[in-house]
This record gives structure tokens, C-alpha cells and sequence, in this order.
């Protein structure tokens, strides 16, 4: 029997109103649809430099009663250009852009985003398990 167990904390990021912009260097390009907004930063040759994605919804968010947040995810930094804060100034890009709050689901090792999230002022609103078995879900949340 093959049980997976996935480990997250959850936070919750707020509009700041800060002005945020990204250097010349950089082309930000956004990808809409109904359901999701991907945020994606290129450099002059096109290069993806670093991604978001922001859910309007996504299932799991609505099973855990964040009815009124949207959902920031699928977040990814080339390593060239880790440690500049471009995962916090675009977490602040995309809270004005949306104009509401936003939830984050982190893996609790990914020890440089919860940084960057904390450093934006992102609060740990829960952290929690899942045990997957089989496909089905069981959750088990710390507070």
C-alpha cells in the first residue's frame, strides 16, 4: 500500500499598495484566461526568468474555506537570479494587480519562499498534512 504524505504551511498575503517595479532588464509578460493569470518575467532574450500563477479558485482552497482569497502558485525562479527578491516583488505585483488577498501553499522545506513570503510580510495561517492513499485525502492541521 503506497501512502504519500505531503507537508505545507499556508499563508496569507494582503495588499500593501507598495509600487513595485521590475529593472529594464526584465519583460513582464501575462497570460489570462478565466480561471488563472500566469505571471511570467523574461529577460531580452526571452528567457522564462521566473513564473507565478494566480488562481481566481482551485478546489483545494474551497475545501479549507478560503471562499473570498485567491490563490498564488506554481511559483518558480530561475537560479540565476535567486536571492534578488523577484519572488516577493512579484507576490507584491500580483496582490495589486488582483486587488484582494491571496493565499500561499508552501512545502514546508522550501525554506528560501517562505523567507521571501515572510519577508513581504506574508502570514503562516495554518500548517498541515496530508496523507494520500490510494488517491483518497486525509488532512491533519496544526495550528
Amino acid at each position: 500500500m503506497s501512502i504519500e504524505k505531503l507537508d505545507y504551511k499556508i499563508f496569507r498575503v494582503t495588499n500593501s499598495n507598495k509600487k513595485v517595479s521590475f529593472s529594464d532588464d526584465f519583460n513582464l509578460v501575462l497570460k489570462k484566461n478565466f480561471f488563472k493569470t500566469e505571471f511570467l518575467l523574461l529577460n531580452a532574450n526571452t528567457d522564462l526568468l521566473h513564473k507565478s500563477v494566480y488562481y481566481r479558485f482551485n478546489l483545494l482552497s474551497l475545501q479549507l474555506f478560503f471562499f473570498n482569497y485567491g490563490v498564488i502558485g506554481n511559483c518558480w525562479t530561475d537560479e540565476s537570479i535567486r536571492g534578488q527578491g523577484i519572488y516577493g516583488k512579484m507576490i507584491d505585483y500580483i496582490l495589486n494587480e488582483v486587488k484582494r488577498s491571496c493565499i500561499l501553499f508552501v512545502d514546508i522545506e522550501n525554506e528560501p519562499s517562505i523567507r521571501g513570503i515572510k519577508r513581504i510580510g506574508g502570514e503562516e495561517i495554518y500548517h498541515y498534512k496530508i496523507y494520500r492513499f490510494f488517491m483518497l485525502f486525509a488532512f491533519f492541521f496544526k495550528a
